[in-house]
């Protein structure tokens, strides 16, 4: 049996991953601010691509914008080392 999600709490922190279509960065920015009005105390955050992260940038709404390393993780098969380490930085900036 599913169980319904826990509703959201004032001060709790929200992610948003819409990594880099143009586009899809685009039509998601409304949600944005639906988000903010509803839960104006919580931490909200989103992971984008290197492409459409000059859009979020200085978003009055967002309180920070995470990069996320897709050209690091590309050459995982040349340099793993490089792409753990790329996956560790990410992993840490999100907690």
């Amino acid at each position: 049996m599913e169980r319904p999600p826990a509703p959201l709490n004032a001060d709790d922190r929200i992610l948003i991953v819409r990594l880099g279509a143009l586009g899809d960065v685009l039509r998601a920015l409304p949600a944005v601010r639906t988000l903010r009005r509803a839960f104006p105390r919580s931490r909200l955050s989103w992971v984008v691509e290197d492409l459409s992260r000059p859009i979020l940038e200085g978003h009055p709404d967002l309180d920070e914008v995470l990069r996320f390393p897709r050209p690091e993780l590309r050459g995982f098969a040349r340099r793993p080392l490089a792409c753990v380490r790329a996956l560790s930085d990410f992993g840490t900036r999100l907690r």
